[in-house]
């Protein structure tokens, strides 16, 4: 949290995300000896690093049983899911239409995607605007009490919230190529359904200005590619700007997930009001290099920072040491260092321990 206040923390923060490495290799049974047999959070700690859990989950943390502290339900609706394979079908019944999806699940399990995106027409959006006016969210104060004493000293629970509504057309409802058709065709249609949305996340805001949950991380998953600097500018900045001062009033501290590549969108980053960005990927596995990644983000904190790629066992030794130093260089003491996006399931353990070595070498500037 010093990080976040613009102090100078007496160690550089050191908060990868393993969940996916870890799950990985507990079904393959792959685990070093000493994790084997242990809990995330109990792996957290033998490698002496914090945990960043986003309490939207239970079981990816390796705590099975442990409810979620965020839920939702929508009244007047009936949803069924049938597994089949590794597909999901989904349908969700409203009193004004139906929504259909399928998504194919990734190959040990741990995620999913979608081949078949739940709107597929105009009507659809009708659909879509029955479920969202009729959604109710709540908080589970005891839920997130049990979460925060399983996880204890050993990291924080982090709010991983809403998707910005056109990273939700893009990622949830429509898909990509069907939301740019969308807002060629059907404009009206489209300004109505992100205005709804703008609308009906404010249940959601209100929930979260009134929690326990410091920091906010917005989970859009940006990847320049297919987020043009002219689609970020209409559609992303002022959501983030509204929302950041909303947020900021309550003494919440903002971040967003951009995990993709990111060169055109740099310098806007500054402009959104955020605190500080999560993901960010550099070269060779992004588009940019650190050093402007620096140059952009100015007193903006960095969430991660070194690229999945140097925790690769064939990615020389020297290489990973000298970007990991140059990151902690660079950043400190705006910096909370982590592994832009996630480390690998391949990924060499040891180098996480070194990790700690150098940020010991490297003290945060004051």
């Amino acid at each position: 949290m010093a990080v976040f206040r613009g102090e100078a923390p007496d160690r550089t923060p050191w908060m990868p995300r393993l969940e996916h490495w870890y799950n990985v290799n507990k079904v393959l049974g792959t685990h070093a000896p000493e994790h084997q047999g242990l809990g995330l959070i109990e792996v957290y700690a033998e490698l002496n690093a914090a945990a960043r859990v986003y309490a939207f989950t239970d079981s990816v943390y390796g705590m099975p049983g442990l409810p979620s502290s965020i839920t939702t339900h929508c009244s007047n609706a009936e949803t069924t899911v049938r597994e089949e394979g590794s597909f999901l079908y989904t349908t969700v019944r409203t009193p004004v239409g139906e929504l259909r999806s399928r998504e194919r699940r990734t190959e040990h399990g741990f995620s999913q995607y979608y081949v078949e995106y739940p709107v597929k027409s105009p009507a659809d959006l009708k659909t879509l605007e029955y479920i969202l006016l009729n959604i109710m969210v709540e908080f589970d104060a005891a839920a997130f009490q049990a979460l925060g004493n399983r996880v204890g000293e050993q990291g924080m629970l982090w709010w991983c919230f809403l998707r910005s509504p056109i990273q939700r057309c893009f990622i949830n409802y429509l898909g990509f190529e069907r939301t740019i058709i969308f807002l060629r065709r059907y404009p009206a249609e489209m300004a109505h359904i992100i205005q709804v949305m703008e609308e009906t996340d404010n249940r959601h805001y209100e929930l979260v200005r009134h929690s326990p949950f410091k920091v906010v991380n917005l989970g859009e998953n940006i990847d320049a590619r297919l987020t043009s600097p002219q689609l970020f500018e209409k559609y992303h900045l002022p959501y983030y700007q509204r929302r950041c001062d909303e947020l900021h009033r309550d003494g919440k501290y903002v971040t967003c997930h951009v995990d993709g590549y990111a060169a055109p969108l740099l310098p806007l980053l500054p402009e959104t009001g955020l605190d500080g960005v999560e993901a960010l990927t550099p070269k060779p596995v992004g588009d940019f290099t650190i050093e402007e990644m620096k140059k952009a983000l100015g007193d903006m904190v960095l969430i991660d920072g070194i690229p999945f790629y140097h925790f690769l066992p064939h990615v020389p030794l020297e290489e990973f040491e000298a970007v990991t130093r140059k990151v902690i260089r660079l950043f400190s003491p705006r910096l909370v260092l982590g592994i832009s996006d996630e480390m690998p399931p391949g990924g060499d353990v040891d180098r996480l321990r070194l990790v700690n070595q150098i940020i010991d070498e490297e003290k945060p500037r004051t």
